[in-house]
């Protein structure tokens, strides 16, 4: 059985076939290695970067609560004795 003038059935399908198992092996290597590790290193970057921004809103959230809001303007000390409690 031929295919076309010359050509032999056979060595189309060879053609044909290393060529598909080219294109896979080229697909299997972009989806399988390339396209993975570029995400990754993207994804190992927000990841760092969602850290320290949780570190960043525990120190802030720890310094506002730990400075006193409702500070005494002014202090008086009354000092009661005897005497004083007597008199009034």
């Amino acid at each position: 059985m031929r295919s076309g003038r010359n050509g032999s059935t056979f060595g189309t399908f060879m053609i044909i076939g290393t060529a598909v198992a080219g294109f896979s092996s080229f697909v299997y290597r972009l989806f399988g290695d390339t396209i993975p590790s570029v995400f990754w290193m993207h994804l190992k970057e927000a990841g760092a970067a969602l850290i320290m921004l949780a570190v960043f809103v525990f120190a802030v959230a720890w310094l506002l609560k730990a400075k006193p809001h409702n500070a005494i303007l002014s202090r008086s000390l009354i000092s009661l004795d005897k005497s004083s409690i007597l008199r009034a």
